[in-house]
């Protein structure tokens, strides 16, 4: 019996041995071992992203029904008649009401604009009623500015409505480009063409431009350089305030650089190539010979120029700003004579507390198309046969006190003159009547604007025109005016 357990048992371990050899040559990686606290944090957080997702569906579904719920508010809605009546609404839940269903339609439902170059446009304008009173003549009873004598007038219109688009595009050699182009409905009617109290559509100013970090390169519709500051003024848009009374607001097409050096304290230097328009008076001779006749700078063929340097620091919108400029253009009317146009400026915006004090001053010659000299450019005289033009000679400026009496309130008073020298117009040929006789226009305005929401600006405003014929009386005006617009 002791033999055959000994056998067995030496059996079993020979049977043993290769595998253990075999074990140790080779030994088995063992199987990872998973805790029972990884198994149970696990689905924890597969039961936390079940949830998340049923939030967001519960979310989303709330969002529809909502957007859904404000799409029926804006449908005319019949009540039956047996439904009970409701008591009003006061002012306060109609107002929270309407901010509420505007922030959540403008979040909920936002158009975007497509574009060829894919790159974001924007729509702005304003829509924009104006309302004036005239106390006598005047040259353009909704916008006026100069004093004609004559009966008053009453106006109402809307051509002072402002359309435009503001496009960013892609960059370029370092720079940012952007471009923008607003127009309104100031334009005329075609000669012979029956007057339309809607107006027709105007270029008002455009500008595309190359904008490093301290240059720009740009081409533009706009005022000139020599005056980066302008009155304030809601009801006279088409024609700005204090145009033809010291303010050089003329629009025309500019090419130009500018460069800005410092941080804190800038010094910018400014420059641009420019073709400005003909003065309203006197009329060339040769425009009812010509389908498109050039300008008297452009038949000159050599553009004028225009140069400032201006030092600025503190808050961009009203910080400390002063400035120099010079301008000079060269006029050719053929077959007559020509005559050059300049003007030497200075500029100023002065922060004092709450108020801000704005102006510019000019002295030069030929500034009619610049929207000075008397709405003229040139005189003319004659010796024997022959006919000789003369730059009219030229000062003026204007000056404001802007009041901030609250975010929403503000306060403008105003006053400027343009003055051309009267000697000039006594001695040659002009015609003494309408524009022509004009030796001085000055005005004194004051408005107040109110903004009880950032897009609904409202506006009365009062101004007073003295308008200075050559020889004769002056005449005055009294101007009341109104204005109401929706920004957008």
């Amino acid at each position: 019996m002791n033999r055959m357990r000994t056998s067995r048992l030496l059996s079993v371990l020979l049977g043993v041995l290769p595998y253990v050899a075999r074990a140790q040559v080779q030994p088995a990686t063992p199987a990872p071992a998973v805790s029972v606290e990884q198994v149970r944090q696990l689905s924890q957080d597969v039961q936390a992203a079940e949830q998340r997702v049923l939030d967001s569906e519960r979310e989303l579904a709330a969002l529809k029904a909502r957007l859904t719920a404000l799409e029926s508010a804006l449908q005319p809605t019949v009540l039956p008649a047996a439904a009970p009546a409701q008591p009003p609404p006061t002012t306060a839940s109609v107002e929270e009401t309407i901010e509420m269903q505007g922030s959540q339609i403008a979040t909920l439902d936002q158009i975007k604009i497509e574009t060829a170059s894919k790159f974001p446009l924007k729509v702005d304008g304003m829509v924009l009623l104006t309302a004036g009173i005239n106390s006598s003549g005047v040259d353009s009873p909704v916008d006026a500015t100069a004093s004609l004598g004559g009966t008053g007038s009453t106006a109402l219109s809307l051509r002072q409505t402002i359309l435009g688009l503001d496009a960013i595009g892609p960059r370029l050699a370092g720079a940012r480009s952007s471009a923008d182009i607003h127009i309104d409905f100031w334009g005329t009617t075609a000669s012979g063409g029956y007057p339309s109290a809607g107006g027709l559509l105007r270029l008002r100013t455009a500008h595309a431009a190359l904008d490093w970090s301290h240059a720009k390169l740009f081409f533009s519709f706009d005022r000139t350089l020599l005056n980066p500051n302008a009155p304030s003024s809601l009801v006279q848009v088409a024609e700005p305030g204090l145009s033809w009374s010291g303010n050089l607001w003329n629009w025309m097409p500019q090419l130009g650089v500018s460069s800005r050096f410092g941080q804190r304290h800038v010094l910018a230097v400014e420059g641009a190539w420019l073709s400005p328009p003909d003065a309203p008076y006197p009329t060339p001779p040769y425009s009812s010979t010509r389908s498109d006749p050039a300008t008297l700078a452009e038949a000159s063929r050599i553009p004028g120029g225009e140069a400032r340097l201006g030092y600025e620091t503190g808050d961009p919108l009203r910080g400390l700003r002063v400035g120099i400029g010079g301008y000079v253009s060269p006029h050719k009317l053929p077959g007559v004579g020509s005559f050059n146009s300049w003007a030497a400026t200075i500029d100023l915006r002065a922060p004092m507390g709450r108020a801000d004090v704005t102006g510019s001053l000019y002295r030069g010659a030929g500034l009619g198309g610049l929207g000075a000299g008397g709405y003229k450019d040139w005189v003319s005289y004659a010796e024997g046969a022959q006919t000789y033009l003369s730059a009219l000679d030229d000062v003026g400026g204007w000056a404001q006190v802007a009041v901030h009496l609250s975010p929403a309130l503000l306060w403008n008073s105003a006053f400027g003159m343009d003055n051309v020298f009267a000697g000039q117009l006594r001695s040659y040929s002009v015609n003494s009547s309408g524009y022509g006789s004009i030796a001085r226009n000055r005005t004194v305005t004051s408005n107040l604007i109110w903004l009880p929401r950032p897009y609904l600006p409202f506006s009365f405003e009062y101004r007073r025109l003295y308008t200075a014929p050559v020889v004769g009386r002056r005449w005055n005006t009294n101007v009341f005016a109104f204005g109401a617009g929706y920004r957008f």
